[in-house]
């Protein structure tokens, strides 16, 4: 462990945090101190004067955004007693599209057909002004359940900005929606947020004088989390506006990509190497997250095909003494019985020393928060509900349980995790129908849920009456895992 005043970080994350201007691509496992060289990287610019505006904390999560809003005040003052809350504060923390926003406000989106004073409409508005196109023509064919996938695809096919798959299979009555929503957003100078990225690159492209005044007036350092899902448009939008070998420090893993719903495109780490011919690529070892017995958990699983393998069962971690094997919990019964001795588990936990705060329980699928919820209400567990893709996004309530989809989880850590209805048919889930990506991606999806864990893990599926069977994605591990079999007495274990 190395440190310089206050800020004390082990041989690599140092040796990246401390890299001069450039393009920087840090590359390591859950738990290996990525976003903290990120943050020591920033305090280091901080301390060199650098303006706290000029640093961009940038994510295409906006749960993670919102989070490293909170975390990125607190590591900062830790690191160093100079860094006041203030100039925390004034470092920006936003998604890479909430950016395009700001910075096409700032070059002017006039030069691109839209009025400089848009209005921004939210997902709730576009989903209402399409929804009143939809019902009003649509050929008098309304809206039916069948249209809604069609929809969905064109409206997030969009938002990762490639217009050319976004009309592929569209039936022509949903076409002519669109088309009245686009006339809408014109009459109404408004853009969404499948316009911001396109317009703001098309903005940098018309205005090379004014971007490069705006680049040697702000002298903008480019921090960027997740960088493994971002979409291609992201991408050249993050490059156009640092330019060619500009200040951009990249975080990746390439098994926590998770994005492929949203376009993420899983070459950009080589393709950031290729574009940036000072580039330099630093990889993190270690795991300052997990004890030793779940770090175990996550080498063996990364043996898996579509995860990239760690390096280093042994590797040294930060809580070796604490935590221990995880435990594979099998339960009868139905899957509201199921859900009250979750709840009397939760409590149980709590009453025995454990934070709600430092407790979670992940899900695959929306549904199962919906059905565990009312559990939680009647047993008196304060909870919180994160989403990002319902738009709940996701408030900081004091000692609160946290209830999450996998997908929203991203970048957090537990003491305590378990994961919930984690049968073969939820994970991975319709078999017959999901494509060799889409199973890979489902195996990263189990994979970020096991690493969120620090201490505790707990895997937990419904054996209903013997018919079901546990996810396939534990079979690398379940040799390290306790198995718990609990009937409809107690799940005190």
């Amino acid at each position: 462990m190395r440190s310089q005043g206050r800020i004390r970080l082990d041989e690599h994350q140092w040796e990246a945090a401390r890299a001069e201007v450039g393009p920087v691509l840090i590359e390591g496992a859950p738990g290996s101190g990525k976003t903290t060289a990120l943050i020591a990287h920033a305090v280091l610019l901080l301390r060199s004067n650098a303006p706290a505006r000029s640093i961009f904390f940038l994510t295409p999560n906006s749960r993670w955004a919102l989070e490293m809003g909170w975390r990125f005040t607190g590591e900062a003052q830790r690191m160093s007693e100079r860094i006041s809350p203030e100039a925390a504060d004034t470092v920006q923390k936003a998604t890479i599209r909430d950016f395009a926003a700001s910075l096409l406000r700032h070059l002017g989106a006039d030069t691109s057909g839209i009025p400089r004073e848009f209005t921004l409409w939210s997902r709730r508005k576009t989903a209402e002004v399409i929804g009143r196109f939809a019902a009003a023509g649509n050929r008098g064919r309304g809206v039916s359940a069948d249209d809604i996938p069609d929809i969905m695809r064109w409206y997030r096919y969009r938002r990762s900005g490639v217009p050319e798959v976004a009309v592929q299979g569209i039936p022509s009555h949903w076409q002519e929606v669109m088309q009245l929503y686009e006339q809408e957003k014109l009459r109404e100078s408004a853009l969404d947020a499948g316009d911001m990225i396109p317009r703001a690159i098309e903005s940098m492209r018309q205005n090379p004088e004014q971007l490069q005044a705006w680049r040697d007036g702000m002298m903008p350092h480019f921090l960027v989390d997740d960088f493994h899902n971002l979409t291609q448009a992201e991408y050249l939008l993050l490059q156009a506006a640092a330019g060619r070998d500009g200040r951009i420090m990249a975080a990746v893993d390439p098994n926590e990509r998770v994005g492929s719903w949203r376009g993420a495109d899983p070459s950009l780490p080589d393709r950031f190497m290729r574009d940036n011919t000072k580039g330099r690529r630093f990889t993190l070892h270690g795991n300052h997250r997990a004890g030793q017995a779940l770090h175990e958990v996550a080498f063996h699983l990364s043996r898996q095909g579509a995860l990239t393998p760690l390096r280093d069962p042994t590797a040294q971690t930060a809580r070796r003494e604490r935590g221990g094997n995880p435990r594979l919990i099998q339960l009868h019964g139905s899957a509201e019985s199921m859900d009250i001795e979750i709840a009397r588990y939760l409590t149980f936990l709590h009453e025995s020393g454990r934070p709600w705060e430092d407790m979670a329980v992940l899900c695959r699928r929306h549904s199962s928060i919906d059905r565990l919820q009312p559990a939680l209400s009647r047993q008196g567990i304060p909870h919180t509900i994160s989403g990002e893709a319902r738009g709940q996004g996701v408030s900081r309530r004091p000692s609160s349980l946290s209830l999450s989809t996998i997908h929203a989880c991203q970048g957090r850590e537990w003491g305590f995790v378990l994961i919930l209805d984690a049968s073969d048919d939820v994970i991975p889930g319709r078999l017959g129908t999901l494509s060799p990506g889409s199973f890979a991606e489902e195996e990263r999806l189990f994979y970020v849920a096991v690493t969120r864990a620090s201490e505790v893990l707990d895997v937990a599926y419904n054996l209903q009456g013997g018919q079901a069977r546990v996810t396939r994605f534990v079979d690398p591990i379940k040799h390290l895992m306790r198995i718990v079999d609990i009937g409809s007495s107690s799940i005190r274990v």
